[in-house]
């Protein structure tokens, strides 16, 4: 066999392990193929393991499977349960894992149900959500234990396991040349707890061929119907006639003995439907199967399912009503997963088929149009369709009357005209009354409420929200309440709460989790991971980063999946993990192109340029920013050309020309005060001082710093604090101010070695800032001390490049310098 031959040379590189539940070891396929293995690997290269619900005692399965191994070979073999004794040894054997805080494993135990391959899925989660991580040979769990519960699901987990290997299942048959059911993964899907007595006997040739699983637990048979499309290898060899009597037992079954309004069945129901082809049915299931696929965040299966059931209800009239509400939702998921221009498409071909009548729905149309036509950039394109669409209600009120207004306010927003912004969004406020409480009404104080935060104008953008709050409360629109607490808990973090703002978005998770808005819950992780990171708690920022990457890699939001690319990009650069973070970016700027999203390709632009900046490789740097600044003047994006004004007045200080990033730091200035952001704002100023100090107008530096120091204390930015004083120390340095403020500057040393120990790349300056001071104060050894040591750290960032980075990167620093100030140090010392 094909098959054995392939676990002979796998057991020649390391100690094979197989694990079975009760239904593998009860399938005879599956024991012949242990029988011949058995012959073939010597027992110190074996290792089975089986679900511990099956005991070593009363299981016909272990019997069978113990007559095949034969009583002189039983005691050979490495044969064990998956009990909590099991599970400890288990994890320590995939992990080399000794030690484990208290509750760990019976934790782990209780998930993964006592089943092996649960739990080796359970711990690669784990690790790769970095809720535990490995130090030396303990476990440490960054979070707490109940954050296996509330973020690692374990349905979800199979389910994109299965979709990879399961789907594959007759390929790798062929290929190892088994049947395919002898690979069948026995994991539950679309899990329906019933009482023994209730399972209908026809479930019996079903489960014989692999469309349902069960066991028994708690007293239930529980019993798994397959997830639709995963089976199709189960009965590959079947004739079509025989395909068919299968979906149809199967969709006869739930209709008749389940709850036809789980969202699984109609899955389930939609989908056996549509493989036997009845029209009639179809049409009733395939909006909510589709539904309930993207509900299981698999927005691709969802569109598959729905292009079929298109190609079976489009040639039937009477169905038009139904085409048409498939092709809304079709149109839809192709926005949130960033196929914009699939979703104009279909936008475009609704409204072509609308009867001139139909206004409603006219504007409808317009409006997604003008929405999808904003996220790629076609400013002009969406502008004038939401002027079309305002045109249209003239003659009748629309639904969408804040989503229309709040677009336009949008576009001039980026703009950088906020007066027209908050003209549109209090135009449309004064077409509804002043006591009216509608979704509307509330959608318009959220978004103006929205405005005034990046204006920076926090206080009124808080009471805007809690007044968009109060209406959606009284009209009981959960996820309407999630997304304002979450624009509180921002509005709070930015006044300097972040204990407050924690509370919202923790709220806002907790009615995310309760409605299945796991969009919602991705944007909160990343909320929380920019709190962490404003803060300095890198880990922990990058752990909620990783948290949202997961979410939105399921969803397939690709713009969302850019945007947290972007900061896990910062994270890497200030762990000074430059080519891990440069890797970061390009996947963004990637995605950008690949979707055409004009917007979403200034960020990754911009940050490597700054990137570039700071490995010295300044060419580089300036055609990235020269793209980003294109692309940013094209759409009219104000805040954005704010930052690359900022980057673009250091790289010209670098190269010596100081006239230049003058202009280009007060220009930077100009665009970071209209954007309110005030975290950018801060780096702006801070930059605008370097160019002073530059410049030799210490007064004017002094002033910037200041200026920029506080906006970083407010907003609780630990790497601009530790920036701003740093360089206020350094110009103080170079104009020999030690000698009168040597006090204070001993102390603004004290707090600026404080905040940057979570930044190399600030701590190497910081010890050759103290360096400098130290040789001033005429401590020579303690000044080569620090030399030394900023020396070091540049050196430890450097190994971690590759050329020609580390080359420029050193170069950019001039190591050379330090080298001969420690080495003339060390000869006054000597003398």
């Amino acid at each position: 066999m094909k098959a054995v031959d392939w676990f002979e040379d796998k057991a020649e590189e390391d100690k094979v392990i197989l694990i079975f539940d009760d239904i593998q070891l009860a399938d005879q396929l599956t024991l012949d193929f242990l029988k011949y293995l058995t012959h073939r690997i010597n027992r110190k290269y074996l290792s089975v393991w089986f679900t511990y619900e099956t005991g070593i005692q009363g299981s016909e399965a272990l019997d069978d499977f113990l007559r095949i191994l034969g009583e002189e070979k039983f005691g050979q073999y490495d044969l064990q349960p998956l009990d909590e004794e099991g599970c400890h040894t288990i994890v320590k054997s995939m992990f080399s894992a000794n030690c484990f805080p208290e509750g760990f494993v019976t934790k782990l135990f209780k998930e993964s149900v006592g089943n092996p391959f649960h739990l080796k899925m359970l711990l690669n989660s784990l690790v790769d959500r970095e809720l535990i991580q490995l130090h030396g040979e303990v476990w440490d769990f960054t979070g707490q234990l109940q954050d296996i519960e509330h973020s690692y699901n374990l349905d979800q987990l199979f389910l994109d396991r299965i979709q990879s290997v399961q789907g594959r299942a007759r390929e790798v048959a062929k290929i190892l040349g088994v049947s395919a059911g002898s690979l069948r993964l026995s994991v539950l899907c679309d899990i329906l707890e019933r009482p023994e007595s209730e399972v209908s006997e026809d479930l019996i040739p079903l489960m014989h061929n692999g469309w349902v699983s069960q066991y028994q637990r708690d007293g239930h048979l529980w019993v798994g119907f397959n997830h639709p499309g995963f089976c199709e290898a189960a009965i590959a060899d079947l004739t079509t006639e025989q395909r068919q009597d299968w979906h149809l037992r199967i969709a006869e079954y739930c209709q008749n003995h389940q709850n036809v309004d789980d969202p699984k069945i109609q899955e389930a129901l939609g989908y056996h439907w549509l493989k036997i082809g009845d029209v009639k049915q179809v049409a009733k299931y395939a909006l909510q199967a589709g539904r309930a696929r993207l509900a299981r965040l698999d927005p691709y299966a969802a569109r598959d399912y729905w292009h079929e059931a298109l190609e079976l209800l489009e040639p039937c009239a009477e169905y038009r009503d139904t085409v048409q509400h498939i092709l809304f939702s079709l149109a839809d998921l192709y926005r949130d997963i960033g196929e914009q221009r699939k979703a104009i498409e279909i936008y475009k071909e609704l409204k072509r088929n609308l009867c001139k009548e139909d206004i409603e729905q006219h504007v409808t149309c317009l409006n997604q149009i003008a929405m999808a036509q904003d996220r790629l950039g076609d400013t002009e394109d969406a502008r004038r369709n939401w002027l079309a669409c305002l045109e249209l209600m003239e003659k009748t009120s629309h639904t969408d009357i804040g989503g229309i207004y709040g677009g336009l306010g949008w576009l001039s927003f980026r703009e950088g005209d906020h007066e027209e912004a908050v003209r549109y969004c209090r135009e449309g406020l004064a077409l509804m009354d002043r006591d009216q409480t509608t979704k509307q009404k509330a959608y318009l104080l959220n978004t103006l409420g929205t405005l005034c935060f990046y204006r920076g104008e926090i206080e009124a953008a808080l009471k805007l929200w809690r007044d968009a709050l109060k209406i959606r409360k009284k009209l009981g629109l959960q996820k309407g309440i999630s997304d304002l607490h979450n624009n509180i808990g921002a509005a709070l973090n930015a006044m300097g709460n972040p204990r407050g703002a924690k509370w919202h978005w923790n709220r806002c998770l907790e009615i995310s989790k309760q409605l299945g808005d796991v969009e919602r819950m991705g944007g909160i992780y990343n909320n929380l991971g920019i709190q962490a990171y404003e803060q300095g708690k890198l880990q922990e920022a990058n752990r909620y980063y990783r948290q949202a990457l997961d979410i939105f890699n399921r969803l397939g939001a690709r713009r969302d999946i850019a945007s947290t690319l972007n900061n896990l990009g910062e994270v890497a650069m200030q762990r000074a993990e430059y080519i891990t973070a440069m890797e970061y970016w390009q996947q963004a700027l990637e995605i950008g192109e690949e979707l055409a999203d004009k917007e979403s390709q200034i960020e990754p632009l911009y940050q490597l340029g700054q990137l570039h900046i700071l490995l010295g490789e300044y060419a580089e740097a300036e055609a990235r920013l020269a793209t980003s600044e294109a692309i940013a003047n094209n759409i009219n994006a104000s805040g954005p050309l704010g930052n690359i004004y900022e980057l673009l007045a250091r790289l010209t200080l670098q190269s010596g020309d100081i006239d230049t990033a003058k202009d280009y730091s007060e220009r930077a200035l100009d665009h970071l005060k209209r954007s309110g952001d005030q975290v950018k704002l801060a780096r702006g100023w801070v930059t605008r001082g370097e160019v002073a100090a530059a410049q030799g107008d210490g007064k004017l530096m002094a002033e910037c710093m200041d200026q920029g120091k506080q906006l970083a204390k407010e907003t609780g930015e630990l790497h601009l604090i530790a920036t701003s004083l740093l360089c206020t120390l350094n110009h103080a340095l170079e104009k020999g101010k030690e000698k009168t403020d040597s006090k204070a500057m001993a102390l603004a040393l004290k707090e600026a070695l404080e905040h940057v120990t979570p930044f190399p790349e600030l701590t190497w300056q910081a010890h050759w800032v103290r360096g400098k001071f130290l040789k001033c104060k005429g401590r020579w050894k303690a000044a080569t001390d620090a030399y030394s040591q900023s020396v070091s750290i540049l050196k430890q960032i450097s190994r971690k490049l590759s050329e020609p980075h580390q080359s420029s990167y050193l170069h950019g620093k001039a190591q050379q310098k330090f080298r001969e100030e420690v080495i003339t140090l060390k000869n006054l010392i000597e003398r």
